[in-house]
């Protein structure tokens, strides 16, 4: 499993701001995405634990899976601004040891979610949706 917080962690970046972070999430998927493509080709599974909220984030993964040529399933976790934020604050009071780089602020939270759009039909995914606090609600796509 690949978890974005834990190479940010790991590898030591200062995250203060959304620009921050996505200079960072894009420094540590220059190291993440070769390697994924290489355990793909030699059929191991591959998790990618880090947001795919738009559809150029999603079709970054896309193109790793088919440049291995390996199938593939999308989780979606579907869940209210709250439960979401609830989850950020309890990170942010726990400090998980390990994949925990600094306070994720709700004006953070807010400037990420502007630019969540969900994953669509036209994308292609094979899709699996849970609802926040439950197994798997449904499952689709091609």
């Amino acid at each position: 499993m690949f978890c974005e917080d834990e190479w940010i962690c790991r590898l030591g970046f200062e995250i203060k701001s959304l620009a921050d972070f996505a200079q960072a999430s894009a420094k540590c998927r220059g190291l993440i995405d070769p390697l994924a493509v290489e355990l793909l080709r030699l059929g191991v599974s591959v998790v990618f634990d880090f947001g795919g909220n738009t559809p150029k984030a999603r079709q970054s993964v896309r193109a790793l899976f088919e440049a291995a040529d390996a199938d593939h399933l999308l989780h979606l976790i579907e869940a209210s601004d709250a439960e979401c934020l609830a989850n950020i604050h309890r990170r942010n009071d726990e400090k998980p040891d390990g994949i925990y780089w600094g306070d994720v602020s709700d004006d953070i939270f807010h400037a990420v979610t502007a630019h969540f759009a969900p994953p669509g039909p036209e994308e292609g995914f094979r899709i699996v949706a849970h609802t926040a606090l439950t197994q798997p609600a449904t499952s689709r796509g091609s």
